[in-house]
């Protein structure tokens, strides 16, 4: 299996562009928040292609490897199908990489196919730990997630 089958999905009938400027509609129609965070899965289905409709910024993480780089690539024309006047901004975030691999991704990403962010979610044993157990991370590694955070706000 490779990502590209990942297309088959959505040639399955996920095209209901009427159903997701709905959806989009409805989420900007909650009122009382400044933010929300969707988070979706990575594979290419209909939650995900929803999740991209309702975001004014996606962020995707991205690590050093084949796939990593082919799924940006991949998610990235996935939003340039969106109508340009509710597109989504995408940021490529280096995660769970070396602070040197997160500096070799945005030479790579640069102005390809996103802004990369300054921010990189390093690979420290308790991060991916909590990351792949679903835990609360300590205090301690929080601070990059603030960083990110603040990032997007401030440049959003």
């Amino acid at each position: 299996a490779t990502i590209d089958l990942a297309e088959v999905t959505e040639d399955m009938g996920f095209k209901n562009f009427k159903a997701l400027r709905r959806l989009r509609d409805e989420f900007r129609g909650i009122d009382g928040f400044d933010y929300a965070v969707v988070d979706s899965v990575g594979g290419i289905n209909y939650e995900f292609l929803a999740s991209l409709w309702v975001s004014d910024v996606v962020l995707v993480p991205v690590q050093i490897g084949r796939w990593s780089l082919k799924a940006l690539t991949l998610i990235h024309s996935r939003i340039q199908s969106i109508p340009a006047e509710i597109r989504p901004e995408m940021i490529a975030v280096p995660s769970r990489v070396s602070e040197k691999q997160g500096d070799a991704l945005r030479h790579k990403i640069t102005d390809t196919y996103c802004r990369v962010s300054a921010t990189t979610i390093l690979s420290k044993g308790p991060v991916v730990t909590a990351i792949e157990k679903g835990e609360s991370l300590k205090s301690e590694y929080l601070e990059m997630y603030g960083q990110l955070a603040s990032e997007v706000i401030e440049n959003g």
